[in-house]
């Protein structure tokens, strides 16, 4: 819990960069994949123990993807099993904040599956 917030920047931070390299600096993107950074969100949904970091990961991940427009991005996020993990991770969705923002990164996968 005390590292919470640091993580959360670092989250943040990392889907801006990922972003601005999507629009203006494929190299950005390429470091992207080869450093398998949406393998590292999944370890960090395996270890979190609450919402508190789940429900801001799935809504930075959201983000990124909704903004992701460069088709190898988004063939390594769908093609690597990446988000089936995302998706299947065992969430504690009754009773707490983080079902609305389950749904919004399901519909948000659908939107840029369609789109591509």
């Amino acid at each position: 819990m005390r590292n919470r917030e640091l993580v959360l920047d670092l989250l943040q931070s990392v889907v801006e960069i990922i972003t601005y390299g999507d629009k203006h600096d494929p190299s950005i993107l390429e470091c992207f994949m080869d450093r398998q950074v949406v393998a590292e969100f999944v370890r960090m949904l395996d270890i979190s123990e609450n919402s508190r970091i789940e429900a801001p990961l799935l809504q930075y991940l959201s983000i990124m993807i909704q903004n992701m427009d460069n088709e190898h991005a988004i063939y390594y996020c769908f093609s690597n099993g990446y988000i089936n993990s995302i998706i299947l991770h065992p969430y504690e969705l009754d009773g707490g904040d983080l079902a609305p923002y389950y749904m919004s990164f399901l519909r948000d996968m659908e939107t840029q599956k369609r789109r591509n």
